[in-house]
């Protein structure tokens, strides 16, 4: 077990240093890229690190997201410092209990929401991946996420990822806030691409139609306490029957994990 853990740790670590290699052009200080301003797709990926959406500095006691540096491991041995590793922002690091939160509110305020504002250069359906991590691989191991559009009411699609079933079904959000559950199944705190919605039967997140000259907006809630995000990726894919959307051993999805961060095109609210 522990050779296969060292196994497991190695491949890991090489190719997180592959990911961190990537630096933005643009924007490079770790200051939020707030909306207007927007994280610019490059080539039908938008690669957006989730550190450089972190809470600014007067309120960051008083959000339940943190950053975190975890090592590329096996288990707890993430905590330890190590050259092959990132920083995560993780959601109530602290919380004792074993809980699940509701997304928030219409009626909230100031939900602590992770909002990530970017703009596509490729017109096209876009499958949804978070980088994340998480302690247990079949419980707490969740977040909610959402694409609003004041403008139309079609949240997405979902299929199926193990299934002859090759029918896209429209994405029905578990509350009507327009909120789902992205669930990753594979625990023991190691960073994974790993990202489905729907209980018992995993299914992909894919985007409406997104186009060029607009900007959206994807955010992120947390759901179960201590569960860690790196990254947030969206990748062009095609929805028809083949596995482009769907399979982690498409060109779309590998090129989509190794591709560079997104840079912030700022722009002024005035």
């Amino acid at each position: 077990m522990a050779w296969a853990c060292r196994t497991l740790a190695a491949a890991a670590a090489a190719a997180t240093l592959v990911a961190l290699a990537a630096r933005p052009i643009v924007g490079a200080s770790p200051r939020r890229c707030n909306f207007p301003s927007a994280y610019k797709g490059n080539r039908g990926v938008v690669s957006i690190q989730a550190e450089w959406q972190a809470p600014d500095a007067p309120v960051v006691g008083e959000s339940p997201w943190s950053r975190s540096f975890r090592r590329v491991g096996c288990g707890r041995l993430n905590t330890r410092r190590s050259k092959a590793g990132a920083t995560f922002l993780v959601y109530k690091k602290d919380g004792k209990s074993r809980r699940t939160d509701r997304p928030p509110s219409a009626h909230d305020p100031n939900p602590p929401v992770l909002a990530f504002p970017f703009t596509v250069d490729v017109a096209g359906y876009y499958r949804v991946l978070l980088r994340s991590a998480a302690e247990h691989p079949t419980e707490h191991n969740d977040a909610w996420v959402r694409l609003p559009d004041p403008h139309r009411q079609l949240y997405g699609f979902v299929r199926r990822r193990w299934s002859a079933d090759r029918t896209w079904h429209e994405l029905v959000p578990e509350h009507s806030s327009g909120y789902v559950k992205a669930y990753q199944n594979v625990g023991n705190d190691e960073p994974t691409f790993n990202t489905f919605t729907e209980d018992h039967k995993p299914s992909v997140i894919v985007t409406r139609w997104l186009s060029p000259g607009r900007t959206y907006v994807m955010e992120v809630a947390g759901r179960s306490s201590r569960w860690a995000l790196d990254r947030v990726v969206l990748f062009k894919c095609a929805r028809d029957d083949s596995l482009s959307c769907v399979s982690e051993e498409s060109v779309e999805y590998r090129r989509a994990i190794r591709a560079k961060k997104s840079w912030c095109r700022r722009r002024s609210s005035a």
